[in-house]
């Protein structure tokens, strides 16, 4: 009978030695807040600075430098979400209607 309270007791252990390790390397709630600040204002900015662009006076080369800008900051902002617009990857077959 001993065995299993001893056996719990190591395993309630163990439990708490493999959360308080897996989360040692983890940044901080302040940390992981204040980084997702930084991309979105650099992500603005670099949408504010394409969308600034002058059609009648921008050369393509400013305009996709610009956009290479905001990928990147997309990139920056929203790691693992796909650069690829959502709208390209849909069906180009319209769906019949439910009800």
């Amino acid at each position: 009978m001993w065995w299993i309270v001893i056996l719990v007791g190591v395993g309630i252990a163990a439990a708490i030695a493999i959360g308080v390790l897996g989360m040692r390397n983890e940044p901080s709630k302040t940390d992981a807040v204040s980084s997702l600040c930084v991309s979105l204002k650099n992500l603005e900015a670099s949408v504010k600075t394409l969308t600034g662009l002058d059609p009648s006076t921008a050369t393509k080369t400013e305009y996709q430098t610009d956009v290479e800008a905001v990928k990147s900051d997309w990139s920056t902002t929203a790691p693992g979400t796909p650069s690829t617009p959502r709208w390209r990857t849909c069906r180009t077959t319209p769906r019949s209607p439910t009800r």
